[in-house]
């Protein structure tokens, strides 16, 4: 399977809005650009619906949500399953969704 780059997809202007997309570092990634409600006000974000790292607790979530943010693109972690990871989102300053239970989200600093 020939899947874009997560760089790729997010240059990629109108559809589809959704992928699994290669990222060094996941077994699995699959993000969406969507619009959400989010701190009081509609923003466009990227939601990652579905992520599987390489290695659990090596940092790469982390790495991933650091370069989206310093791009200022809004991260929306979409059906979160495990308590480690909601503590893991919860440490890195995510917040939680006001409209979707177990949702989280964190703004890049120019949003916040």
């Amino acid at each position: 399977m020939n899947l874009p780059t997560l760089d790729a997809f997010l240059a990629r202007e109108g559809f589809p809005t959704n992928s699994f997309v290669q990222e060094p570092g996941f077994k699995l990634l699959y993000v969406r650009k969507n619009r959400r409600f989010l701190n009081g006000k509609v923003r466009k974000v990227i939601d990652i619906a579905r992520v599987e790292a390489e290695a659990e607790g090596a940092g790469t979530f982390t790495r991933l949500c650091e370069r989206l943010l310093a791009r200022g693109l809004p991260v929306y972690v979409e059906c979160v399953e495990t308590d480690r990871f909601e503590k893991g989102l919860l440490r890195l300053g995510f917040s939680a969704s006001e409209t979707s239970p177990h949702c989280f989200y964190k703004l890049p600093l120019s949003e916040s």
